[in-house]
This record gives C-alpha cells, structure tokens and sequence, in this order.
C-alpha cells in the first residue's frame, strides 16, 4: 500500500529551492517507489533580512521556540490532508517534540532517528555540525532524548558556515566538502568510528558527491536513514497500532483545547506587538 510523507525543512525554501529538490530527490532514492513525498518549509519571509537562520534557530530561545509552532501546526495539517507520517530534516529535530503530542501520525525528526540507527552500526558516533551554536542546540537535543551516550565527539566546523557559503553550497561550489574535509582529524584522533553530518546542507552536498568514507571513518548518510525509518514506522502503525504513547510526555490535549489556545495565544501575540515592529527588523 503507497504512502505519503510530508517532508518538513525548518529553512525558508524559497529562498532555498535546490535544497528542496534535493530533499525530494533523497528521499525516493530510498524509499518504495510509490511512496509519494512532499517537500515544504517554513512560511516564506520567515528568517528577518540580515539575519541569518543559524542565529534564529540556534541562538535565542524565544525564536528557536516559534519556528517550532510553525512545524506544529504543519504536522496537524499534514494529518488533515492525509499524510502517513511527516519527516523533520532539521538536526536539532524542531518541533518534533510538539508534534508527537499533537498528531497520531510518525513524525520522525532527522537528528534523532540518524543517531539511533548509526548507533546499531558503530558504537563511537563523531557529529559535526555547521558552528558553535548549532552545536549547542544538538546537543540540548541528544541529551533530551537520552542519546548522549552514543557520541564521542560533537564538534563545529571551524569557522561555522555563514549563509553565503550555505547558499554557494547548495549551488554547487565545494565549499562545504572542503570546509568538512579540513576537519576530520579530530575525528580520527578521537577514535571515532562513524562520522555523521549533525546539518542538514553538509549532509545533502556530502551524499550529492558520493561521500561514504573519509580517512577510513564511514560517513553516515543521515537522510537515507530519515525517510526509511518513516516507512517502517508507517507500516508498524499499520501494521501493530503503533502510534506516539499518550500516558507520558506526548500526552494529547483534546481538540478543542489546542484550538482555543491557539487561537487566544494568537490575540496574545498580536496586542503585545507594538504596531509596525515587523517593518523595523
């Protein structure tokens, strides 16, 4: 029986489109040929202009916390519309935890679950992400999730990846292989014996140019293992039931609970802007 994910990037794709192509085109690579999957980001206009989407994502609680509402509320509408699971290709797993207590649908985040199935392959994981505050956030991420245990060394590249050299990236310049090439020495001292790309344009021009090893050291293909690990979770849900556990953490409030405070959380918002903030950024 086909399937449909719903692909969530916490980028602006518009601004991005190869990106997206090339999440799209992941993704059937490893998934059954009738998986249908569809690639949406965040709202267009998102990130600030001059500000770039690390310092959104990572930097400051208060945003990092609002770009997961938005991959909230998509998860709830992928679940209206049908979808059998969504997938997160963020690292840092934005708005995963709030999914899971919203929808009864998978919602696989690209972070947690590349670090599980690395981890039945190789017992001392090296990460490295794309600068220092990425890093922090994976970090906060893998220790919420009790996946810690697992990695030997989280590192940053050094310096971190601005938005030019992302864009560049996407487009084709070898900017992020040779910023990635340069440092893996502390990988191989550190014993490392898998190396996963904690970011999600590293980890797309890593596949894109056939990276599988360096300096002996297999490099994880995180993205393969996002998209086949939702399949199984689909077909385990169809299978046996399995659906996100409600006595717990992901316990879900009934439907109109989340509408009304949705709803009053939006008049909130809007009082407390003073009128015309948006045009000062």
């Amino acid at each position: 029986m086909s399937m449909r994910i719903w692909a969530q990037s916490a980028s602006d794709l518009s601004l991005h489109t190869r990106f997206a192509a090339t999440i799209a085109e992941h993704g059937r690579r490893v998934c059954a040929p009738d998986t249908q999957i569809d690639v949406h980001g965040l709202m267009p206009g998102t990130y600030p202009a001059g500000m770039g989407s690390t310092e959104i994502c990572c930097e400051y609680p208060a945003t990092h916390h609002m770009l997961s509402l938005q991959i909230m509320e998509n998860a709830i509408r992928a679940e209206r519309e049908g979808y059998d699971a969504m997938v997160v290709t963020s690292f840092m797993d934005h708005g995963c935890e709030l999914a899971k207590s919203v929808v009864d649908i998978p919602v696989v985040g690209l972070g947690s679950t590349a670090v599980r199935v690395a981890s039945s392959s190789a017992r001392a994981l090296g990460l490295i992400s794309h600068d220092a505050d990425q890093r922090k956030v994976v970090r906060n991420m893998l220790r919420d999730q009790g996946l810690d245990a697992h990695v030997r060394l989280l590192a940053a590249l050094q310096p971190g990846l601005s938005t030019e050299d992302i864009d560049a990236g996407i487009n084709g310049s070898p900017i992020l292989l040779q910023r990635f090439a340069e440092q893996v020495e502390p990988f191989v001292e550190a014993g490392v014996d898998l190396i996963l790309p904690a970011e999600g344009f590293l980890a797309s021009a890593l596949q894109r140019a056939g990276v599988t090893e360096v300096r002996g050291i297999p490099v994880f293909d995180g993205f393969a293992a996002l998209f086949a690990y939702a399949e199984m979770m689909v077909r385990l849900r169809r299978s046996t039931g399995l659906a996100p556990s409600r006595a717990g953490d992901y316990a879900k409030a009934p439907a109109r609970a989340i509408d009304h405070v949705r709803q009053v959380t939006i008049d909130a918002l809007t009082r407390s802007a003073p009128a015309g903030r948006h045009k000062e950024i």
